[in-house]
């Protein structure tokens, strides 16, 4: 596995920085990528199917991949091959069956297999934990994007739920990154130095805006819904991007990865995704929408 050289990163200081005026050519990559990759997911959700699989998959074992460079740069034990192909695997028995524990099962006992046999210098309970954190976060948990997409009882009621749900994820993070480096004071946390929480509330309001726009464009989900989504993916999705901004400073790096210009790693992308799409699920599945 190559992994990336651990540089030491002024955002991970454990002194708040002052707040900076957005770089233009960071900015401008931002918005290309977003151009450009938007309109793809939104099709891949919109038709579903294989195409939706094929994507979600891709990026989840592309983040999974991330996590496991960061416990390399930390010189920890990766089981690298077991724990992609558990991840391969229970992505796999989503699509066909809409759950995982079968597959689930036989991965962790892959895991527990293959680090008795390659285990580094006696440093298994190391490498079981570290193949199961990325077989558990982000795969398993972003497999529920699946799931949600995949539950459809009622005519277009999955397909809402998911699209709404990214929409209202992409557009809640994004404002909130734009209006906190322009008008942010007040900082959220020391894990993620740049969050401000003038940031967090343009977020939260423009997610909610933007899931309530496009739920009267496609319908069918009524005022209670919609609203319940929009909150979710605007006070929560924040939870997920700290979560990752935690891991990313025990690895001491800015970004998952570079895989997305302006944006850094999938993972840096997929983290509040990752975290509401299993809440939404389970609250639509409490609703009796799915």
């Amino acid at each position: 596995m190559t992994c990336r050289t651990r540089v030491p990163n002024p955002a991970m200081s454990p002194t708040i920085p002052q707040r900076t005026d957005i770089g233009v050519t960071s900015a401008s990559k931002r918005i290309v990528t977003g151009l450009v990759g938007a309109p793809l997911v939104v099709a891949a959700v919109w038709f579903g199917g294989w195409p939706f699989f094929a994507l979600v998959g891709l990026a989840a074992l592309i983040a999974q991949y991330e996590l496991y460079d960061f416990a390399e740069i930390t010189n920890e034990p990766v089981t690298l091959f077991a724990g992609l192909a558990t991840g391969a695997v229970v992505l796999l028995r989503v699509q066909l069956g809409h759950n995982a524990e079968f597959a689930l099962l036989a991965g962790v006992l892959a895991i527990l297999a293959s680090s008795l046999l390659l285990h580094r210098g006696g440093r298994a309970l190391m490498q079981c934990g570290v193949a199961l954190a990325g077989v558990l976060y982000p795969t398993l948990l972003l497999s529920y994007a699946v799931v949600l997409r995949f539950s459809d009882t009622l005519p277009g009621v999955a397909r809402e739920l998911t699209l709404l749900t990214v929409v209202g994820v992409w557009s809640a993070d994004t404002i909130a990154y734009f209006y906190g480096k322009r008008f942010g004071r007040h900082h959220m946390s020391r894990i993620s130095p740049k969050k401000t929480w003038e940031g967090y509330v343009a977020g939260v309001v423009g997610g909610l805006l933007a899931v309530a726009v496009l739920s009267e464009v496609i319908g069918p989900l009524g005022a209670k819904q919609t609203l319940f989504i929009g909150c979710v993916c605007g006070l929560l999705g924040p939870v997920g991007d700290l979560i990752e901004s935690a891991l990313k400073r025990s690895a001491q790096v800015k970004d998952s990865g570079t895989i997305l210009p302006g944006h850094g790693g999938l993972l840096d992308r997929l983290d509040a995704l990752i975290f509401v799409s299993p809440i939404v699920y389970v609250w639509a599945m409490l609703q009796g929408l799915l």
